[in-house]
């Protein structure tokens, strides 16, 4: 998987194209209900696809404050809030990868309904994303 953002300022950057020939976990689903959603970032792919609300982890924008925080301090514990975080994320994105291909099912068998998550299953399979 490509490495999609980098927030130091001076850091390496993530390449032009991805070398494995996939964006990462979360390209069908932000493709799948981007014409419904008016975000599609993965605390709201997580909150209006899966119901789930997290509770008590560590915003996003946090984690570069944390992790310089353990630097300065050289204290493991530190890390701790990144590491759930990281945990959640990868939790949701495999459920999201699990929801996907059931979009790719029969109009009788698949739970979509809203007409712009059908308009969205059409343009993933025509862009030759189907799973």
């Amino acid at each position: 998987m490509c490495a999609a953002r980098n927030p130091l300022p001076h850091g390496p950057r993530a390449p032009a194209f991805c070398p494995y020939g996939a964006p990462g976990p979360a390209h069908g689903a932000r493709r799948l209900w981007k014409l419904r959603l008016d975000s599609c970032r993965l605390v709201e792919l997580e909150n209006r696809i899966l119901g789930l609300e997290r509770e008590g982890d560590l915003p996003g924008e946090m984690i570069p404050y944390y992790y310089f925080k353990y630097l300065r301090r050289k204290q493991a514990f530190q890390l701790v809030p990144i590491f759930h975080h990281n945990v959640m994320d990868i939790v949701s994105l495999a459920c999201l990868t699990a929801v996907v291909p059931f979009a790719f099912r029969t109009p009788e068998d698949t739970s979509l309904r809203h007409g712009a998550d059908l308009v969205g299953t059409g343009a993933l399979a025509g862009a030759g994303r189907a799973l």
